[in-house]
């Protein structure tokens, strides 16, 4: 990447887009950290990419259309867009 006056330089392994929330339906979707205690593990989500449907781009403009599953730590659908 090329860098521009201005650019924030802390993060530089963020190079793309993410979607994140602290509160989902009670779980946390934000930390996707290894090293949540057990005890604690309970309250957080995780995000399984599922597939990339669609991409469009031209010189000013890109779109992406993506599918994820959001679940609970045993497996079930914290979010659904169907529900």
């Amino acid at each position: 990447m090329s860098k521009k006056t201005g650019d924030r330089v802390d993060h530089p392994h963020h190079l793309g887009v993410w979607l994140n929330y602290g509160d989902v339906n009670g779980l946390d979707f934000w930390n996707n950290s290894g090293e949540i205690p057990p005890e604690r593990s309970h309250r957080y989500g995780t995000i399984y990419h599922r597939s990339v449907d669609k991409m469009m781009y031209n010189c000013t403009r890109a779109s992406l259309t993506a599918f994820a599953d959001w679940k609970s730590p045993d497996g079930h659908h914290a979010y659904s867009h169907d529900a």
